[in-house]
């Protein structure tokens, strides 16, 4: 199933992705059911947001596609006031000239877990959505990675997705930028998601980013970035200046 979270009568609605038309859900779906109330918005005419605003963070990792063991992995924080969604514009703060820009895979925690093992880890995934993961060169990582808007995520949430199957692209002006495949890395998505949550107590709703190679990309302002997944859509964001 896909999952869009769109801006409509004013507020915030879930809606299942049915060909040109959002469905909406009567419910929440990841807390209630997946009955839908009727109503649906065209595609075209509908303005998505981040598929999810974590309860209280989104973890990211470095390292995935080079380390063996997870407790080499690379961590960094992200607040929920980074996270922002499709066509929302990267604005580096201070006035910084360039961005830099790690297309991902996000996985979106349904349930609250603490220490769990790879295995369970996969049953506490909702669904899994593009990323666009930007920072800045400053001193300290919270100055670096912690800026609003500096987490893009969408089009669309899978909840049947093989992490392991994802290959993903990123452009900059139309050019490929980068590429990769979630099947060459080492430390498997589910092996991620456990590490995070040895780390740190995730909640309904947090992101756990699993992880590039090294390929952070350096990208000017006022350039258009996307970031292309076969199933998962475009994620497209502006990159603008201060």
């Amino acid at each position: 199933m896909q999952i869009v979270r769109l801006s409509h009568d004013g507020a915030p609605k879930y809606a299942v992705v049915e060909e040109s038309r959002y469905m909406f859900f009567a419910d929440d779906p990841m807390f209630g059911s997946l009955e839908l109330n009727g109503q649906f918005a065209q595609a075209g005419d509908a303005r998505l947001l981040a598929p999810m605003i974590p309860r209280s963070q989104a973890v990211g990792f470095s390292g995935v596609f080079d380390v063996a063991s997870p407790r080499d992995l690379g961590v960094f924080l992200k607040p929920n006031t980074a996270v922002a969604g499709p066509d929302s514009p990267i604005v580096p703060p201070g006035g910084a000239s360039e961005v830099n820009l790690v297309p991902q895979l996000a996985a979106v925690v349904s349930k609250a877990c603490k220490d769990v093992s790879p295995k369970v880890a996969k049953q506490m995934v909702w669904g899994y959505t593009l990323a666009l993961s930007a920072s800045v060169d400053a001193a300290g990582a919270v100055r670096a990675d912690a800026f609003d808007g500096s987490l893009v995520l969408g089009p669309v949430l899978d909840t049947e997705l093989d992490p392991g199957s994802v290959e993903i692209a990123m452009k900059v002006a139309g050019e490929e930028r980068a590429a990769f495949s979630m099947a060459e890395a080492r430390v498997t998505p589910a092996e991620t998601i456990a590490e995070a949550s040895r780390l740190f107590t995730l909640l309904p709703g947090d992101i756990v980013l699993l992880g590039a190679p090294d390929l952070r990309v350096g990208v000017e302002t006022q350039k258009i970035v996307q970031v292309v997944e076969s199933r998962l859509g475009e994620l497209v964001a502006p990159v603008l200046a201060g």
